[in-house]
Formats: C-alpha cells, sequence, structure tokens
C-alpha cells in the first residue's frame, strides 16, 4: 500500500538524516490526528486468543523505528487520536 510505503522511505530517509533535529506530526484533518488502523485488518483479527508472535507486525515494526529515530519527534495532536493513531503518538 501507497501509505505503508510513504511512512517506510520518510523513517529510511530520518533514520540517516544527520542535519535534521525536530520532526513535528500533524494532521490536516481538524478532527482526526489519526483515527484507526486498517479496518479490513481490525475486523479479521481472530476472537480467540492466538500464541505470541516471534516479531513484531509490520505497523509496530514502523513505532519501534520512529520511536527510535535520532530525531526529536513530536505529534501535533489536534482532534482524536484512535487506536493505531494513539500508538504513533505514544511512539513520539
Amino acid at each position: 500500500d501507497f501509505l505503508e510505503f510513504a511512512e517506510v522511505m520518510a523513517t529510511d530517509a530520518l533514520e540517516r538524516d544527520d542535519s535534521t533535529r525536530v520532526v513535528i506530526f500533524r494532521s490536516a484533518d481538524p478532527d482526526f490526528f489519526i483515527a484507526h488502523g486498517d479496518v479490513v485488518a481490525i475486523t479479521s483479527v481472530p476472537l480467540a486468543p492466538v500464541p505470541e508472535a516471534a516479531e513484531l507486525n509490520f505497523v509496530h515494526q514502523l513505532f519501534e523505528r520512529l520511536r527510535r529515530l535520532p530525531q526529536i519527534t513530536i505529534a501535533q495532536v489536534e482532534g482524536f487520536a484512535r487506536g493505531g493513531g494513539s500508538e504513533f503518538c505514544l511512539a513520539c
């Protein structure tokens, strides 16, 4: 998906960027910072407990990379930040 590609490319660039010191993430939508994750993925979550994963899924890998960026990261939250949006904010 293009959005996932763009997020990975931005994270890749920031990991190598020695000149950027602060990154501010903000939404163009005044009502939501990030509304939710992939609705299809949410509806496919199994109801029964599943074994613990051996590695983080794509989204959590991306959040971990965001958390470890050498820059100061700020989530400028205006509106709601739900689900994955809340996790994104916490990674900053």
